[in-house]
């Protein structure tokens, strides 16, 4: 049982670290607008992301966004560090 709890705890902790990273993000969602669009359009260039399938937002709507103050959505951002993790971890094996 102390191994399944042990078990139990890493998972809980993980997920309050990805949902405080979540957090993070969506704070600084319109500061880093620019990076996020960077990050959007290397993925999709790479054929590792289809905005269209995901819901993520154009560059004429990431354009029109900002000049309205405006970022990424949680569920943009979510979809959007899933992506990156999902890059990070093929480009680390």
């Amino acid at each position: 049982a102390s191994m399944t709890d042990e078990v139990g705890n890493l998972v809980l902790g993980n997920n309050y670290k990805q949902t405080q990273a979540l957090s993070l993000a969506a704070r600084k969602a319109y500061e880093r607008a620019a990076e996020y669009k960077r990050l959007m359009s290397d993925l999709e260039g790479r054929g590792k992301l289809d905005r269209a399938i995901e819901y993520l937002p154009t560059e004429e709507q990431l354009t029109e966004r900002a000049s309205s103050g405006k970022g990424l959505t949680r569920p943009e951002l979510s979809v959007l560090i899933s992506y990156s993790k999902i890059d990070l971890k093929e480009a680390l094996l």
